[in-house]
């Protein structure tokens, strides 16, 4: 290789949004293959071997997009980056931005392109209810963080439960270099199960964050925070919800403003942080 090459190998390269997704796709497939195959592998030097092999196969494989780009389709050229403006989703409800799937015929599921949300200090965050389908015992969501300034007190990427905050399926925050998450339902904040990574965002980064909840395993949560240049963070949680709500879920970004100053200062208020690209559904 000659020099530039080397240089551009080892650059930063910001992936946008259509390339988070993409690295979160290798992610899933890569994650779901090595635990299939190394569950039936008895424990082994050889099995350990394999685990390695897999995760240096996900990392060049999340390299090779992120260094030269997603490739074209068939017969197409690759399309140029639109710098225009994305509109922000002003509907009344979440039920204004539903379109059917065509990959699974009857299953809705809720896709708002662009921005969702960028807290201002008028409007500092955004919640919406989202009503499923009785019979769905899995749902799960992805949605594209942008941090601005990141305050050391904590900043929240996301917040999903029922319409009470005692049934939390997911917090994810961050907080003086780390991620945190908790969840479980029926209990007090302080109670409910709460995971801890090591995780430093940057002010500017494109950070996909996906969550899944499956309550036919009796009940789980998998939660996966990637950026594609060095940051993968996965957590699999059991949830004490082995059965599907019969309640609306609700979707919130971002820290709301509170009129106990106490309060606020431990929810401080996150302008210029956006949130894009959302898609939340049954499957």
């Amino acid at each position: 290789m000659k020099p530039e090459e080397i240089r551009e190998t080892f650059r930063y390269h910001s992936p946008g949004p259509e390339a988070v997704r993409t690295h979160e796709r290798i992610r899933a497939r890569m994650t779901d293959t090595a635990v299939d195959v190394a569950g039936m592998i008895p424990p082994s030097r050889e099995r350990s071997t394999f685990i390695t092999l897999m995760q240096q196969a996900q990392m060049m494989a999340n390299a090779a997009v992120a260094i030269h780009g997603l490739p074209a389709r068939a017969g197409e050229a690759q399309p140029a980056a639109d710098k225009s403006p994305l509109p922000a989703f002003a509907g009344p409800d979440a039920e204004t931005a539903e379109r059917p799937n065509a990959a699974a015929p009857g299953r809705r599921v809720v896709h708002v392109p662009g921005r969702v949300h960028k807290a201002t200090g008028q409007q500092p965050d955004f919640r919406r209810q989202f009503r499923w389908p009785r019979h769905e015992r899995t749902a799960e969501l992805s949605v594209t963080v942008i941090p601005a300034e990141i305050n050391p007190d904590g900043a929240q990427l996301l917040w999903w439960c029922m319409p009470k905050h005692r049934n939390l399926l997911a917090l994810a925050l961050v907080r003086r270099g780390k991620l945190i998450l908790r969840t479980d339902c029926g209990v007090p904040h302080g109670e409910k199960q709460k995971f801890e990574r090591s995780c430093r965002l940057r002010p500017g980064g494109a950070y996909r964050v996906h969550c899944r909840y499956e309550a036919r395993k009796g009940g789980r949560l998998r939660f996966s925070l990637v950026d594609g240049a060095g940051i993968d963070v996965q957590i699999d949680a059991p949830v004490n919800v082995g059965d599907w709500p019969r309640l609306p879920m609700v979707l919130g970004l971002g820290y709301p403003r509170f009129d106990d100053p106490e309060v606020q200062r431990h929810h401080p208020l996150q302008p210029g942080w956006e949130w894009r690209d959302l898609e939340i559904a049954p499957a």
